[in-house]
């Protein structure tokens, strides 16, 4: 027999997507065996996200993990560490696309089946809105991965983070 309780309360701003986790199981084979765990968005990042938690049972087992999650310009980032009583486990990996064009090559979070080629000379990092992490690179093109096919695709540049000799 189990008996299982799994919380996730979000906290604060929604748009860190901020949330504490607590799951707890009682089964009769093993006894009780405890989670905590916090995750979201980096205040101000809102293209990192973090991951801790904790767990404890009955039986003298812990353990906990940490990771982070980058999406960056030029693909995406992750990093991680675990450990248990046991063992401890540090994993990393990288992953991103590249895009061949007249003017050369230009590097991108990972493409989907339909990608966007965005095209702004003298434009360097400039952000995309509606994007976590896309800007223009230092020739003014960006990569807009997962587009949806057939259909109208609306990008806009952030004319907030465009230098004032952008026009």
């Amino acid at each position: 027999n189990i008996v299982s309780l799994s919380l996730s309360v979000p906290l604060g701003n929604p748009a860190y997507s901020t949330r504490v986790r607590y799951n707890g199981t009682q089964a009769d084979s093993t006894g009780a065996t405890h989670s905590v765990g916090l995750s979201g968005y980096m205040p101000g990042k809102d293209n990192v996200f973090y991951s801790v938690s904790q767990r404890y049972s009955e039986q003298q087992q812990y353990g906990g993990d940490t990771s982070l999650q980058y999406q960056g310009q030029r693909g995406d980032y992750n990093l991680g560490y675990s450990y248990s009583a046991q063992s401890r486990n540090l994993s990393y990996g990288m992953s991103g696309g590249a895009v061949f064009h007249e003017d050369g090559l230009t590097l991108s979070q990972p493409l989907g089946n339909t990608n966007i080629l965005v095209k702004a000379p003298g434009a360097a990092d400039v952000a995309v809105s509606n994007h976590k992490g896309i800007k223009t690179d230092s020739r003014g093109y960006a990569v807009i991965p997962y587009a949806t096919p057939y259909r109208v695709n609306r990008v806009e540049l952030d004319v907030t983070t465009a230098g004032h000799d952008v026009d």
